[in-house]
């Protein structure tokens, strides 16, 4: 094949390949979202549920579509199924952390979790905030310390970073969310640093 014609056969590929890399990609970032926020963005949009299986059915079927596509067109090279197998990695992964309960996730709970304790119940018993953070299976946590409160291996350094900001995003909560806010519920917590 010439240099002349061989550039748009290359792209004609990659386009037959595009939708399914998209889908691929958008179901990850989808399932990520679940794992990270515990919403889903296609529930907000939509108003229905898609289950993580049937989001990683769609995107093998599109998968193959696009790859038996262009080994019909006799352009399939290994560069395109190994790009195809890597992108729908990431959700199949995602798929299978929900279905086996792990969560994506960092220590950023654990340090916010003193700056919650500060800021609502003015003390450094962690116990009620890890439960209210989504953390009451991690038992190990529980086990008091010689002062009885919970553990924590987890310094307070970022929580006084983060004050000024949870302050400013505390206010603008509590002047929206009365309910909850009167209760001391963890709503204005994550609304103020986004972490759910």
């Amino acid at each position: 094949m010439t240099g002349s014609t061989s550039h748009p056969v290359r792209r004609a590929a990659w386009q037959l390949l595009a939708p399914a890399i998209i889908a691929a990609l958008t179901a990850g970032i989808e399932l990520a979202g679940r794992s990270v926020a515990r919403s889903s963005l296609i529930k907000t949009i939509v108003g229905a549920d898609v289950s993580p299986t049937t989001l990683m059915l769609s995107v093998a079927a599109l998968a193959v579509v696009s790859v038996a596509g262009l080994a019909l067109s006799r352009r399939l090279t290994t560069t395109h199924v190994v790009a195809v197998m890597l992108v729908c990695a990431f959700p199949a992964g995602m798929a299978a952390q929900l279905r086996l309960g792990a969560r994506l996730q960092s220590d950023g709970f654990y340090y916010f979790a003193h700056l919650r304790s500060l800021w609502f119940d003015g003390d450094q018993d962690l116990t009620n905030d890890y439960r209210l953070l989504g953390m009451g299976d991690k038992v190990h946590l529980f086990t008091p310390t010689v002062t009885g409160a919970a553990q924590s291996a987890w310094t307070i350094g970022p929580a006084i970073v983060w004050s000024p900001f949870f302050a400013v995003g505390d206010r603008v909560v509590s002047q929206n969310v009365k309910g909850a806010y009167a209760k001391k519920a963890v709503l204005p917590a994550d609304k103020a640093v986004r972490i759910r």
